[in-house]
This record gives structure tokens, sequence and C-alpha cells, in this order.
């Protein structure tokens, strides 16, 4: 009896491993294939690897002469090529990727192995693509049974445009895979109380400001953390290591940004002004009325398109919906959530402030409301089924 059990969990092993295994194989596939298609390379790109290129030792000429024997100008738009052309213009550009120097170091460091400047920069993105899957499959299959995880990773799959986002020379999935691995890390110290993860979360939030500051919303993360385990009494046990990770946090965010500012490096404020100029094609002064006015509108603008968009997608738009209604249901219904959901909805929440201080609706900015979307859609489906499972037991019992 005891070897029939053990059987049957190693096969159930055996076809978790395998339908995660052939799923990220999929993406694999997906992910190479779609490169035949498109250029890797957006105005964004052409920065980072002017920074290689200095990183490799070329001067700031060397590097905007390979750049700008790269750019198809013919196929650039007026303000594009501003900034290519116009020096100035190119030098304030690239002012505001200085201070993101870990994606270009990382493919410098692939280009010791790699002697292919290309794959250099490709292999960061396709291991924070695929490691982002892997870990959302974590999170799906501690909460929700075997066939449900393996549904909720192939949404997260099947969505394109974290595809499509992946497969440029951009720092946004890796940004995406650093913001996941901090939700691990933080998951196994609640769970744990093992220190050993409060550093690793230290040390990766310290190296994911050197890639993007959109880590600094750990902070109000955190904090959304922090105040559930004061008032949810199921979490009050972790009140001590919630409050150690948010005061962690907030001394690193600061620390962040005392240097940044000591180092003259470009502000939040900046680059709203920079995008309010058509990304340098102008040069107008605001004040502060004119960018709250901007900001507004900006933000009104961002829901509306993207409720158009949702209406438009109508199977990503029926899961927006259950997730509302699971999450609903969790809070005010059952009042009662996981400490994966309360993760993740926390994280959903924190991503979505960035849409009011960088009002440019662009979905790889939330990548993680699309990972909270889909749990909490399909953990309402399989209580539902479950439910049904329930109703029909009891109605055959009946009828016996």
């Amino acid at each position: 009896m005891l070897l029939k059990r053990i059987f049957k969990i190693r096969i159930k092993n055996y076809y978790q491993y395998a339908a995660i295994s052939i799923l990220i194989l999929f993406a694999l596939v997906q992910f190479l294939l779609i490169l035949r298609h498109k250029s890797l390379y957006l105005s964004d790109s052409y920065f980072y690897q002017h920074i290689y290129y200095e990183m490799k030792g070329d001067s700031f000429s060397e590097a905007r002469s390979k750049i700008l024997a790269q750019v198809e100008f013919e196929k650039a738009d007026e303000i594009s090529r501003n900034f290519y052309i116009n020096e100035e213009s190119y030098k304030n550009s690239l002012s505001f990727f200085k201070k993101r120097p870990l994606y270009p170091l990382s493919a410098v460091l692939v280009s010791f192995f790699v002697k292919n400047e290309y794959i250099s920069f490709l292999i960061p993105v396709l291991v924070a693509y695929l490691g982002s899957i892997i870990i959302s499959n974590f999170f799906f299959q501690k909460s929700l049974n075997f066939e449900s995880s393996i549904i909720a990773t192939s949404l997260v799959v099947a969505f394109y445009p974290f595809l499509d986002w992946s497969t440029y020379f951009l720092t946004d999935t890796i940004g995406f895979f650093f913001w996941m691995m901090q939700l691990l890390l933080v998951y196994f110290f609640l769970q744990k109380k093992n220190n050993i993860f409060l550093l690793l979360f230290i040390a990766s939030l310290i190296i994911s400001l050197l890639l993007r500051e959109q880590s600094v919303l750990m902070v109000p993360f955190l904090i959304i953390m922090a105040f559930s385990t004061l008032i949810v009494k199921e979490f009050k046990s972790l009140k001590k290591s919630a409050m150690q990770l948010l005061s962690f946090s907030s001394v690193i965010v600061f620390v962040y940004f005392v240097l940044s500012f000591a180092l003259g490096q470009r502000t939040l404020l900046d680059t709203i002004v920079y995008t309010m100029n058509e990304y340098g094609f102008y040069s107008n002064n605001y004040v502060l009325n004119e960018i709250l006015r901007y900001q507004k509108e900006k933000i009104l603008e961002a829901h509306i398109v993207f409720a158009r968009d949702l209406v438009r997608h109508h199977w990503w738009f029926l899961l927006t919906f259950l997730s509302f209604i699971g999450i609903f249901k969790a809070i005010f219904i059952k009042k009662r959530i996981s400490l994966i959901g309360l993760l993740l909805l926390s994280s959903a929440v924190a991503s979505y402030i960035a849409i009011y201080l960088y009002p440019v609706l662009s979905y790889r900015f939330f990548f993680p409301v699309l990972i909270t979307v889909v749990y909490f859609s399909i953990k309402f489906l399989e209580d539902y089924a479950s439910l049904g499972v329930k109703t029909n037991e009891s109605n055959r019992r009946n009828r016996n």
C-alpha cells in the first residue's frame, strides 16, 4: 500500500515536471521564432548599446558613431532623428539611461564568453523571460491545484504583449524578473524567517535599482504587506518579518535617491518634462500647474485606452472581470486570503501606482498586474468548479 502511494506521488511529480517543461520549451520556441520577424532594437536599445560600447572602452564619439551607423534613419520619425543627429539632444537622451548600467554591464559580461554582440544583449532578456515564467508557475503551484496552475502559467505564456516586449533589447522583462524574484524572497522570508532570504532580498533590491528605478515601488508593496499583518489575524505572526523587510527597503530606496541626487542623475520630474517635450524634440520649460495638468490628462487617457483595449480583447476582459470577483470574494465574503494571494495582490497595487508617477500606458510596465489577474481569475474558477463537484456529490448521496 505504501509503495503504491509513493509510486502515485512520483508519477504525479513527473506529470508536473513534464507539463512545466513543455510550457518552458514552448515559450522558448515562441521567443526564438519571433526573432525572425522583427528587429529587437528600439531607440532605448541603442542608448543601452552606447553604454555597452563605452564599458568596452570606446569614447563617447566612437560609441555614438557606431550607433549612428546602425540606425535606419529612413524608418525613423522626426523625433527620433532629432535625438540621434543632434549631438546635444543625443547627450540629453543618453543621460536618462546612465543611471541604468546593469543591462549593458550584463551584456559585457556575456560577451566574454560569447563573441557576438547580438547574442550578448539577447541572453539576459531571454533568461529573464523564462525565469519570470518559472517563478510565476511556482506561485501558481503553491496556491492552486496542478491543473489550474498549468492553465494559469499557460495564460502568462499566451499573453502576447509579454512575449512581444520581451523580444526587444530593453530592461522591462529583466526588471519584471527581479520583481518576481523579490516577491519569491519575501515569501520565503515570511514563511521560514531565515535571515539568508532577507539578505538575498536586500541584494536583489540593490542590484535591481541599477537596472530600473521601478524597484522603488517595493516600498509601497511592503507597506501594504506590513499593514495587512497588523489588521489580518492570520498574518499577525508575520508582523515582525514584514516590518524588517519594509525598514530595510525604505533605507535602501532613501539611499538610492540621495546618491542619485548627489551624482546629478535625472529625476522622475526630468523624465516627465522630457516626455512633455516629445523626448527632447522641444526645449520648453513648464511650471508646476502645467505638469500637474499634463499628469491628470495622461492618467485619464491611459485608463480610457486600457478600458478600450480590454473591451476589444474579450477573453482578457473576462479574466480581468473574474479576477475582480475573486478578489472581492476573498476579502469581503470569505474574509480569508492566502499569503501568496496577498503577495500578488499587493504586488499588483504597487505596480499599478506607476501610472500615477509616469503616466504612459505600456503593458511592459505592468506585468505584475498580469500575474495577479491570472491568479485570482483562475483561483475563482477553481473554487467554483470545486463547489460544483461538492454539489454533485451531495446530490448523488441524496438520490442513493
